[in-house]
């Protein structure tokens, strides 16, 4: 998990950490943004954006975005 992704851009942080495989994946927060995790799915909410980074493959990492109200699967 890393936070203030859009104002101090830790997003490359977390990317170059998954990326070499120091973490399986990560979660960057923007700021006044809130991430709620029940059980194996995670839903946004605030102003900002929920940023997951995964492994992706020879490719390197997959970055994507959600939005509030927006929701994906954790783990």
């Amino acid at each position: 998990m890393d936070v203030h992704a859009a104002r101090w851009g830790t997003l490359a942080r977390l990317i170059a950490t998954v990326g070499q495989g120091s973490a399986p994946y990560g979660v960057a927060l923007d700021e006044n943004t809130l991430l709620e995790v029940v059980g194996a799915q995670a839903r946004v909410a605030g102003l900002g954006r929920a940023h997951v980074v995964r492994p992706g493959g020879d490719a390197g990492v997959l970055v994507r975005s959600f939005g509030p109200g927006e929701g994906f699967a954790v783990g």
